[in-house]
């Protein structure tokens, strides 16, 4: 994203350079080395998962061995049930590329692209064992989809740069900078991830087997058979990144390298790691003093904007996240809005700075009380009450009409709910005792909350919620679960006056039983918890025992069955 003639050429230190002496002696040698180089055990790992082989390390005194050690992605798994990053069919590296070289469709993968590493000067460091040779072909549909589906939720990424540096012929015959392909793998397990997509097919249905080049004709979509795996691309990453010294000198793909491996690694629910990658980024952004507003003051107009949306995604997810996990948050609002008008697409633009100020107004106090929740539902800050009052007087999502793009309107929509039910939480608490009468109206305004929550849900486009990854999973979990704790407080015929709050938890819990084409992870326990709640406030005299007691040798009961006693109220 730097720039220098076209304003996309990126300045690394270590390129990577394609061999075009033609020899198969080359290629040959190469898969033997995959298949002669020791592999770490990996945990857990699916049995049609890919075989990682790890890239070898330099030997200083220039042997021919080659030692290995484990790739920092290899430790990955997936969560329960069927994983986003688990392949269809057994794939080694060495099958993937002779299938690769031998399929009429792929005609990139000749025996002159084997790559090998180059410093700035040109000198070979030492040859790969075809683990970093992905030519930028594979990367397109990743690239095509993220643009159609996930840059209204990521509008940080120059469109036309980025496919001038893959498509056209001037830069086809320029290495990949290391940097560069370390943030084109993550993206890629990103798309893969937040979509829940595992077949390569399925993106190129999608996308009617075409593709948008920088002129905005069509092309045939890049074919690559068989299938990569997110954790593939994160290998690839992980490897690319260890030949450049990408932490003395970041730059903006570095930024985004880190960001999009938060991606992944958030999806998959992997909370720890997510929350490192997201503190790299933000550490990378701090590093380029993208915090700073004296930074963008030497900066011409389009990387100033560039770099200041980089800033405020960073802001907003760091926001969510701290919110969600109960982090604390380092990252402040210090410099101004990206700017609308002066945008290459105001309509996104207005969009995203609409998402970033409701975000802004969540001040340090709240994410500190939430931070500090005890796990009782009790609150130890005695300064909330003013802070609550200013987000709830607060309106920011005002102006949002069916203008903006429906993906972040859904964003900012279901984040202003949420965010709101949120607070009254922390407001009345979540302790299962009984409700006073002065709470009553922030109850009624949670349940009336969480409706319109609802009712945005059940009217939008399916492709835009799932655009939002496990982020949406993750918002309306904590609605649902803030409702069962209100509910926890009413008594039998408090709840019988509110008989639609079982209704919303229902269409909560069958939102989350197929998002994204698969049982989200937090509907399970938001069953245990609303069966809790509600079991015995349904119908009290059939319950004579304590719910608890007469739960000790149950099974929890089967979504099914507590939708049956819920059309009973």
């Amino acid at each position: 994203m730097e720039a220098s003639d076209s304003n996309c050429s990126m300045n690394t230190p270590d390129i990577m350079a394609w061999d075009t002496d033609g020899s198969s002696s080359t290629t040959e040698a190469a898969v033997e080395i995959v298949r002669m180089a020791p592999t770490a055990s990996q945990p857990q790992i699916p049995a049609e998962g890919l075989d990682i082989v790890p890239a070898p390390t330099t030997d200083p005194e220039g042997s021919n061995e080659c030692n290995t050690s484990p790739g920092f992605a290899e430790t990955d798994t997936s969560s329960d049930g069927i994983s986003p990053i688990s392949l269809q069919e057994s794939l080694t590296v060495e099958s993937y590329l002779y299938e690769a070289r031998s399929t009429p469709e792929q005609p990139h993968f000749e025996s002159s692209e084997w790559g090998v590493w180059a410093s700035s000067d040109g000198a070979e460091a030492y040859l790969q064992p075809l683990l970093l040779m992905l030519p930028r072909s594979t990367f397109l549909p990743y690239v095509h989809t993220f643009f159609q589906r996930l840059y209204p939720v990521f509008p940080v990424i120059d469109k036309e740069c980025l496919l001038t540096l893959l498509q056209s012929d001037e830069h086809h015959e320029q290495p990949l900078s290391a940097a560069f392909y370390s943030f084109l793998a993550a993206l890629s397990a990103a798309v893969i991830v937040q979509l829940n997509v595992t077949d390569l097919g399925i993106l190129e249905a999608q996308q009617n087997s075409t593709f948008g080049d920088i002129n905005n004709s069509t092309r045939p979509m890049p074919s690559v058979r068989p299938a990569l795996s997110a954790q593939f691309f994160v290998s690839q990453c992980m490897q690319a990144r260890q030949q450049h010294g990408y932490i003395e000198e970041p730059d903006e793909w570095t930024v985004l390298t880190s960001f999009f491996l938060f991606a992944y690694h958030g999806n998959l629910d992997q909370s720890q790691l997510a929350w490192y990658y997201l503190r790299e980024a933000i550490g990378f952004v701090e590093a380029l003093g993208l915090d700073e507003p004296s930074t963008y003051r030497t900066l011409d107009m389009e990387t100033a904007q560039r770099r200041c949306r980089i800033f405020w995604l960073l802001f907003i997810t760091e926001r969510a996240y701290a919110i969600q996990h109960q982090r604390r948050a380092v990252l402040a609002p210090t410099i101004d809005l990206p700017r609308i008008f002066e945008s290459q697409d105001p309509k996104l633009a207005y969009g995203f700075v609409t998402l970033a100020r409701v975000f802004a107004a969540v001040d340090g106090s709240l994410i500190t009380a939430w931070k500090d929740q005890q796990p009782s539902g009790t609150v130890t800050s005695q300064n909330l009450n003013p802070s609550i009052a200013r987000y709830l007087r607060r309106n920011d999502v005002e102006g949002v009409t069916s203008d903006i793009e429906e993906t972040q309107r859904l964003d900012i929509l279901i984040t202003h709910f949420w965010l709101r039910v949120l607070v009254c939480q922390l407001q009345i608490g979540h302790t299962p005792q009984a409700i006073s009468a002065a709470q009553r109206h922030t109850i009624n305004y949670v349940l009336d909350t969480s409706r319109n929550l609802l009712q945005i849900i059940l009217s939008a486009t399916p492709q835009c919620l799932e655009s939002h990854g496990i982020g949406m999973e993750q918002k309306v979990s904590d609605v649902a679960s803030c409702l069962c704790d209100i509910l926890a407080g009413l008594n039998t015929d408090q709840l019988s006056t509110d008989y639609s709050a079982p209704d919303v938890l229902n269409n909560f819990m069958v939102f989350l039983a197929g998002f994204r084409n698969h049982e989200s992870r937090y509907l399970r326990p938001l069953i245990q918890k609303t069966t809790t709640v509600l079991a015995a406030r349904l119908h009290p005299s059939s319950f004579p025992m304590a719910a608890e007691d007469r739960m000790d040798d149950q099974e929890i009961p089967c979504y099914e069955e507590i939708e049956s006693v819920w059309t009973q109220v």
